[in-house]
C-alpha cells in the first residue's frame, strides 16, 4: 500500500494518479524516523485538498509546534535523544527565519491549525520525558474537542526513542503493544 504522503506528493506534483493506489489509507508520523514535522501536516493537507481519504493517523512522538513555547520543549538541554537544541535545529532547518514567527504553514506545524475537525481517527503516543510531550498532549486534546476519535498514550518515564534504545524494557513493550492493538482494530475496522 502506498503511503498517504506519497499519494499527496504525486497529486500535488500534477503527475497522473495511479488508480490502483487505495485512497483509504492510514498515516504514520514517527519523529524518530522523520524528524521534521512536514509529515505531521499530511492529514491536514489531505483533508483540505479532499484527497486522499485517510482512515487513521498514528502520531508517535510527533513534532507539531515550531514556537517552542511549552515547558517540555525547553526542559531538556544536552540530554536524551532529542533536546531543545535539536528541536530548534529541526524547526530552523525546515522553516529558516520563519521559525516561531507568524508566517508558518499549518502543514509544516500542525499545532498552528485552528480547525482540526474532519481529521481521521488518531493515535498519539509520547513519553513524559520528551521534548514533544506538551504539544502532543495539547494536540490530542484539541483533536478530541474537534470531534476526532483519539487514543492518547502518555508513557511515564518514556523519552524520545526509548522504545528503540531499550526495546525489551517494560515501557517499550507496553507502548508497542498499544500501537499494535490500535493498528489491529484500525485494519479490522
Amino acid at each position: 500500500m502506498a503511503s498517504a504522503q506519497s499519494i499527496v506528493r504525486e497529486r500535488a506534483a500534477g503527475e497522473p494518479l495511479d488508480c490502483r493506489i487505495p485512497v483509504d489509507s492510514q498515516y504514520f508520523d514517527d519523529a524518530k524516523f522523520a524528524p521534521l514535522p512536514a509529515v505531521g501536516g499530511t492529514a491536514l493537507l489531505a483533508r483540505d485538498r479532499g484527497f486522499p481519504t485517510l482512515t487513521h493517523q498514528v502520531l508517535i512522538c510527533p513534532m507539531l509546534d515550531d514556537r517552542l513555547e511549552t515547558p517540555s520543549s525547553r526542559m531538556l538541554d544536552g540530554e536524551g535523544m532529542w533536546d531543545r537544541n535539536d528541536n530548534l535545529f529541526g524547526w530552523t532547518a525546515l522553516l529558516g527565519d520563519r521559525q516561531g514567527g507568524d508566517d508558518v504553514s499549518i502543514y509544516a506545524a500542525p499545532a498552528r491549525a485552528t480547525d482540526l475537525s474532519g481529521l481521521p481517527r488518531s493515535y498519539v503516543d509520547v513519553g513524559t520525558v520528551e521534548s514533544f510531550r506538551d504539544e502532543a498532549i495539547t494536540y490530542a486534546q484539541r483533536l478530541a474537542q474537534a470531534g476526532v476519535n483519539v487514543d492518547l498514550h502518555l508513557w511515564g518515564g518514556g523519552f524520545h526513542g526509548s522504545d528503540l534504545m531499550a526495546p525489551h524494557a517494560a515501557i517499550s513493550r507496553a507502548s508497542q503493544a498499544a500501537r499494535d492493538e490500535f493498528l489491529r482494530r484500525a485494519l479490522e475496522g
